[in-house]
């Protein structure tokens, strides 16, 4: 059957429509769309008491009729999500109110990731800064306390193009149960800056199965504030 030229011009602008629903979900989507109201839409995106947790801020907001700016403190690295419950008309306004998302618990545990043999990273470690005290230590498995040659811990702390800010030498540290080392307090208030955290150890057999961790004492213990509302570990707390 003979296609007009008229009709090829449908059929490529058919396609190239198609195409562009299909590659930007709008099947899915709009099928959500029908599916959810608003606020499920927001908790399939967002996450209620997950990731930036929209839901549980819009289910709070909604619940108390914030009169002021609340600070907001994510555990969890995702973007900004105080544009959800800002009051725009009190902007510079704050309450001594606090909410806490994915809140770990009392400590903060990171886990480091090896970079080469015996060398171990923290990316982004700046995101941590107003979230912990200076009670700082590692938590090492898998690290066999025999054959030990002169053990030595360092850490290195680099900026975001790589230039080293600080080197510490640790030396005073102790290695039992054949996993913990502890730390003296480092001190990290002095780095204002976006910075990456680089850990390295010599002088132990460490497993390259090993497992290590940054554990830290967490800045704010909830049992320090009067909970006005909880789901989980998201907080809406008050001084």
């Amino acid at each position: 059957m003979f296609i007009t030229k008229k009709n090829q011009k449908k059929i490529i602008i058919f396609a190239i429509v198609l195409l562009f629903l299909i590659t930007t979900d709008f099947f899915r989507n709009f099928n959500n769309l029908i599916k959810f109201n608003y606020d499920q839409r927001i908790v399939n995106a967002y996450g209620f008491c997950s990731r930036e947790s929209i839901g549980y801020l819009n289910y709070i907001k909604a619940k108390y009729k914030f009169n002021y700016n609340i600070r907001i403190i994510n555990y969890i690295h995702a973007p900004n999500t105080s544009w959800s419950i800002t009051n725009p008309r009190e902007i510079n306004k704050y309450s001594n109110e606090l909410i806490l998302l994915n809140y770990p618990g009392r400590k903060i545990k990171i886990k480091l990731n090896q970079n080469k043999i015996n060398e171990y990273t923290i990316n982004n470690f700046y995101f941590y800064l107003d979230k912990i005290k200076q009670n700082n230590y590692l938590e090492i498995n898998s690290v066999k306390i025999t054959g030990l040659s002169n053990p030595k811990i360092e850490i290195i702390i680099k900026d975001s193009v790589g230039n080293i800010i600080k080197n510490i030498q640790i030396t005073n540290f102790k290695i039992f149960e054949n996993r913990i080392v502890h730390l003296t307090n480092i001190n990290f208030e002095e780095l204002k800056n976006s910075f990456n955290l680089y850990l390295r150890l010599s002088g132990m057999n460490i497993k390259n199965n090993a497992q290590i961790f940054f554990i830290t004492e967490n800045k704010y213990n909830v049992s320090n504030y009067k909970i006005i509302d909880n789901y989980d570990t998201c907080y809406y707390l008050k001084k």
